[in-house]
């Protein structure tokens, strides 16, 4: 019998050369037999291998019931399907790719087939799994030897109980996290909790789901970070999380009705969610002079301009909301000093006001963007130029971690401001159009440095191209200024209204 998961335990699996076998494409392979011993076991398990040009493949199916996973094997199409834990992992002959759940993860080769056996190369399908692997491998090809060692956890357990009109979930771990490590978010219905620092055992922090609590739990494990997901059947209406040394404890209130009501909310819950500060951001300033047109025209000077005109149109349309700007004259503003003023004065909403550049001259056009991977040419090149910002920074090594793109990923998946975000940059795109009547660029994601640090929702607009001769002319004149500020206006008393209708 195999070790119990939950006990730390070391594997060696060890190579025994044997004879040649031809592959699918008709060349030939080293066949081996892989030896895998854990340790505290005198039984050992013999699993069918074989090496292809320095590359060790191993049969799934064998891999899998030495390890005790579940596994299921499609004999006529060849697909496999793994459990681990509460993790379905998906694997299908000559191909690169394995499904995790409803991701896609990308291998370096792909799989084979000998014999009517699914064999995956076992580095890059160890790799694909990341996380989701209870083991933490270090493969030494030149020996022909695998470790796996059970990874020290500091998140050991959880439990959880119903509590009125909500649930208390319980995490139990062995380090103290403070509040600024833990990050939570809620989307379609699931409640994600990343802990920066924190290691779990995916298999063990896992379930189908617990009667009156949750309908499923699943979690992940990163370089830096571990995550746990909940899938609510209520409403989520607000949670709160505390920590202390023994654990931390999430608390989540929802409510029977579908859609939010006033007397569903309470009071203090209802206030964070009215939009009663909106924080303007005119991109650029002082010794930063962002893009400069053909004629001279400096985009910081055009954005302050609308960021002005926008700030008066609110305080006369939403006289009782605050209107606030992080710069009001021409001075520079760091990206992230932009957000930390933003989330300082308890912003609800942060727009970000710009003006476009191309190498085209002929580029014309309006665009908005909102945080998320950029999936277009012209976002990625948007983000490049916009992100460069940091160049005047005093200080521009303060940005190393900004410029890592799992940080990136990491801010997006802990935005709760996703979906909002995007509506708003829809409504803006409609608004623009009908009031400037220059081309319409479309919505675009991004992972914009700006964006990322005001815990809001937040977009960026490019009015038009300072870099087009016609477009560079307009935005020098009053009037579409005003037409470009209007739009704005009106898409943010239109977006307050609709959100805060949802709350009574």
């Amino acid at each position: 019998m195999r070790p119990a998961i939950g006990a730390r335990i070391t594997a060696v699996l060890l190579l025994t050369l044997g004879t040649f076998s031809p592959d699918r494409s008709g060349s030939f392979a080293d066949t081996a037999k892989l030896q895998i011993g854990f340790e505290g076991d005198p039984v050992s398990y013999t699993v069918a291998a074989f090496e292809r040009g320095r590359v060790l493949y191993v049969s799934v199916e064998e891999f899998a019931d030495a390890l005790g996973f579940a596994s299921y094997v499609n004999a006529r199409n060849g697909k496999a399907v793994l459990r681990i834990g509460s993790r379905s992992v998906k694997i299908s002959p000559y191909n690169p790719f394995v499904m995790i759940d409803d991701a896609v993860v990308h291998m370096a080769l792909p799989t084979t087939s000998m014999k009517g056996r699914l064999y995956v190369p076992l580095a890059h399908f160890l790799d694909a799994l990341g996380g989701s692997f209870p083991y933490r491998p270090s493969l030494q090809q030149e020996r022909r030897v695998l470790l796996l060692s059970k990874v020290r956890r500091n998140i050991t357990d959880f439990d959880a109980e119903a509590k009125g009109n909500g649930v208390v979930i319980r995490l139990h771990t062995t380090r103290r996290f403070s509040p600024s490590d833990i990050a939570v978010s809620v989307q379609q219905g699931w409640l994600h909790m990343t802990l920066y620092g924190g290691v779990l055992d995916t298999v063990q922090m896992a379930s189908e789901g617990i009667t009156g609590i949750f309908r499923r739990m699943v979690s992940y494990q990163f370089d830096k970070s571990a995550q746990i997901s909940f899938l609510f059947d209520k409403e989520i209406i607000d949670r709160q999380v505390s920590a202390d040394a023994n654990g931390v404890t999430l608390s989540v209130w929802s409510s029977e009705k579908t859609g939010r009501s006033a007397a569903a909310v309470p009071d203090a819950v209802r206030s964070r969610w009215l939009i009663d500060t909106i924080i303007i951001d005119p991109g650029h300033g002082g010794r930063d002079p962002g893009t400069i047109g053909r004629s001279g025209t400096k985009e910081k000077d055009i954005n302050l301009e609308i960021g002005l005109r926008l700030r008066d149109l609110l305080k006369a349309a939403l006289p009782r909301t605050r209107v606030l700007m992080t710069r009001s004259t021409d001075v520079f503003v760091g990206l992230k000093e932009r957000g930390q003023f933003a989330n300082a004065q308890g912003g609800k909403l942060f727009i970000s006001i710009h003006a476009n550049a191309n190498a085209s001259r002929n580029a014309r056009g309006y665009s908005t963007y909102f945080l998320g991977v950029g999936k277009s040419q012209q976002a990625i090149e948007v983000a490049r130029r916009e992100n460069s910002v940091i160049q005047y920074e005093e200080a521009p090594e303060a940005y190393q971690e900004y410029q890592d793109f799992d940080y990136i990923l990491n801010a997006i998946a802990l935005s709760s401001y996703l979906k909002e975000s995007q509506q708003l940059a829809e409504l803006v795109n409609q608004n623009l159009g009908r009031r400037t009547k220059i081309p319409n660029q479309g919505v675009h994601q991004m992972g914009l440095l700006v964006l990322i640090g005001a815990s809001m929702p937040g977009i960026l607009v490019e009015t038009a191209f300072m870099s087009n001769a016609h477009e560079e002319r307009l935005l020098r004149t009053r009037s579409f200024q005003q037409s470009v500020a209007e739009a704005l206006c009106e898409s943010i008393q239109n977006f307050k209204k609709k959100s805060e209708e949802e709350i009574g």
